[in-house]
């Protein structure tokens, strides 16, 4: 098992992708290349074989995968021949519905990353081609003209990279099969040794789909749009530093929720503040504007502007060798409307010394008045399985974390948490969970 990284994206790149942020000091993915495969996603990766192969100017990537995917199948009524509804991609399967949906789909592939760099320039040549042992026949609604159908699904582009100092141009065009196209194009600037500016520009047209791609946070399948994303860094003093910038999407079609082609844009400035190596503070503030959109009489959705604002103060402690603090406090606020939410919450992380032991633990309140108000929180969780939750209405949230490794080779994660949510009336919903997983290393 494998994943596939080549040239920003737009043929293929495997593997968890964080949605990326307005103040993203880095806009331009890493160097291509093939690694190995130890997520539990079940259907993001190749099976089968990889070579790579380098001279002294030319590097080639290939690799051949068969690999069994999950997906919802139906029949055709005329001709009795199965077809794929849609693609499953949970990877859970505890109930006989989910159940079915396991290993449906055989997909074979092949790719090629041919890449050089001469002087300051790199480029790279790049093809992924992957064919379905049953068609892909999607929804008759209008929102579905522009999905992926058929068994075939291949994709072309040219990546670049051009040096100059220390800023540079990055950039990349593709064309699937059916000769849809898509872009990005990017630009770093440091024009003194504190201060860089970065500008992305990404499109994804409607038609082009790229099955296991992801570029710039846009998603290369079933979702045409584009991406501006901006932001400026300047570092004032070794122990202070301000980031601003923004990020705009719009979808270039509709989806089940809009009733137009969603658009969205997010502003956010951060400022980083370290007294000393021991304590670091830290201040942001967003501003997101986005459509909401809500079905009125006759079933026609209008859309509503959301204006959302975030404030949240950080201050991250080394209190010891051993110990150190995460303190976070959370304030949102629609502006259009009385709705607001808050979060507070204490995290810790304990290492023994004398035992290979770790403890991380957290305790959490937050309250909001909606949905709309939600306020997202990274929390520890098992290797491989990174978990960002929405918090919302008004309760608490703990959890504690054990991990012992048990010898070079075998690390153990056990994690217990326990949710509550006020339910009025003295009453409150608990859920607790119970993970635990072994990582064993040969």
């Amino acid at each position: 098992d494998f994943k596939v990284r080549f040239g920003q994206g737009l043929t293929a790149w495997n593997g968890f992708s964080r949605s990326p942020l307005p103040t993203a000091k880095i806009l331009m993915k890493g160097n291509s290349g093939i690694i190995p495969c130890s997520s539990s996603d079940e259907n993001d990766f190749f099976r089968g074989i990889a070579v790579s192969l380098r001279t002294r100017n030319i590097n080639i990537l290939s690799f051949a995968s068969i690999n069994m995917i999950d997906a919802s199948t139906g029949y055709d009524e005329s001709s009795d021949n199965q077809y794929i509804k849609s693609f499953y991609t949970s990877g859970i399967h505890n109930t006989p519905t989910t159940m079915a949906k396991r290993n449906r789909l055989a997909e074979n592939s092949l790719g090629l990353n041919i890449n050089s760099m001469n002087n300051n320039f790199y480029y790279g040549f790049n093809i992924v081609y992957s064919r379905f042992s049953l068609p892909v026949i999607p929804g008759e609604d209008t929102r579905d003209i522009y999905d992926f159908t058929g068994d075939i699904n291949a994709s072309f582009s040219v990546d670049y990279t051009w040096l100059f100092k220390s800023s540079y141009l990055f950039g990349e065009f593709a064309v699937s099969h059916n000769l849809k196209t898509a872009f990005l194009q990017g630009i770093s600037l440091n024009p003194e040794g504190r201060l860089r500016c970065n500008i992305l520009y990404a499109r994804t047209g409607r038609g082009y789909n790229s099955f296991h791609g992801d570029a710039s946070g846009l998603s290369t399948f079933n979702k045409p749009a584009t991406s501006l994303q901006a932001n400026i860094t300047a570092e004032l003093f070794s122990s202070l530093d301000f980031t601003a910038g923004f990020l705009r999407r719009k979808e270039l079609w509709h989806n089940n929720t809009s009733g137009s082609f969603p658009s969205s844009i997010n502003y956010l400035t951060s400022v980083r503040f370290s007294p000393s190596e021991f304590i670091t503070v830290r201040t942001d503030a967003k501003h997101h504007v986005s459509e909401l959109w809500v079905n009125a009489l006759q079933g026609v959705k209008t859309g509503n502007l959301l204006r959302k604002t975030n404030l949240r103060l950080t201050i991250e402690t080394q209190a010891s060798e051993s110990l150190n603090l995460r303190t976070r406090i959370e304030k949102v606020v629609i502006t259009n409307s009385s709705e607001s939410g808050f979060l507070c919450y204490q995290s810790a992380g304990f290492i023994f010394k004398n035992i290979p032991l770790e403890l991380r633990a957290r305790v959490a309140i937050f309250k909001t008045d909606s949905y709309d108000t939600r306020i997202y929180a990274w929390e520890d969780d098992l290797l491989y399985n990174p978990v960002i939750r929405p918090l919302y209405d008004e309760g608490n949230k703990s959890y504690l974390m054990i991990i012992y490794r048990a010898s070079g080779n075998i690390t153990l994660r056990a994690k217990y948490a326990s949710t509550s949510i006020n339910a009025g009336k003295d009453i409150s919903n608990m859920v607790n969970e119970y993970k635990f997983q072994a990582v064993i290393s040969f």
